[in-house]
């Protein structure tokens, strides 16, 4: 089981472990407060090429209590594409209620890929607000309140600005591929 570490003011640490399967190749993870309560909530994104079955690709979002518990949410994550994904990063910080979803290798062709995903947190679940083929994006660091770093597996890297036309309509493009 995954599990997760908290320094305390000794310097020791105390873990939890987390619900969910043993198989899950986690390849990220972002850590925001999606509801303002001031404790982060995790959502951890799955990839790889180890299964060709997509249900073998979850995304696991955890809500966290005052104890510093964690419990699996799998309705905050229905509505979301059962694909491999190689990264996540917040959009707007940790408080953010956007993700960017990086993806990963096509589960029934190495090295083919599907589309890459803005989600947003509302009323209560994930649902997505945009998406784009971005290639196989195996790493996002944020830049700024709407901008990101790509670095694609065999790409190039990528400036990738989400723009907000409305709040129903988000665009994603890629501004600069040095």
């Amino acid at each position: 089981k995954s599990q997760v570490f908290w320094q305390n003011p000794n310097g020791t640490f105390t873990n939890t472990f987390l619900d969910g399967s043993m198989i899950d190749e986690h390849r990220g993870v972002a850590a925001v407060d999606v509801n303002g309560d001031g404790l982060f909530e995790l959502l951890f994104v799955s990839g790889g090429n180890h299964s060709k079955q997509v249900n073998d690709f979850p995304i696991r979002f955890y809500t966290q209590s005052t104890d510093r518990h964690y419990t699996l949410c799998d309705s905050c994550t229905m509505d979301l594409p059962f694909q491999p994904y190689e990264s996540v990063t917040s959009i707007d910080g940790a408080a953010s209620s956007k993700l960017l979803l990086g993806a990963g290798h096509h589960p029934m062709g190495y090295g083919q890929h599907q589309p890459s995903y803005v989600i947003e947190w509302e009323k209560d679940k994930w649902s997505i607000s945009a998406g784009k083929d971005l290639g196989i994006v195996h790493e996002l660091i944020t830049l700024d309140s709407n901008s990101m770093l790509s670095l694609g597996e065999w790409g190039d890297i990528s400036t990738i600005v989400v723009n907000e036309e409305s709040k129903d309509n988000a665009t994603v493009e890629i501004e600069s591929t040095p």
